[in-house]
């Protein structure tokens, strides 16, 4: 299983910075669907966490919002 892995949804997570719209509607749907998995909200806060700081930004929810708009 994916949440096996200590870094999978990390990775998964990271995908949020391509540039192809479908790819990140994909990941969105995934990172939801852990979120229903029991201790999958804290997971995905993790993932979150660990965006904002590879991707050097201060709020990883503002890179979600953009893509939402959009």
């Amino acid at each position: 299983m994916v949440m096996s892995h200590p870094h999978a949804v990390n990775e998964i997570a990271l995908s949020l910075n391509n540039k192809n719209s479908r790819t990140k509607a994909l990941v969105l749907e995934l990172l939801a669907a852990v979120c229903l998995v029991r201790g999958g909200h804290e997971i995905i806060l993790s993932a979150f966490d660990n965006f904002k700081e590879v991707e050097f930004r201060q709020y990883a929810y503002i890179v979600v919002e953009g893509m939402l708009i959009h």
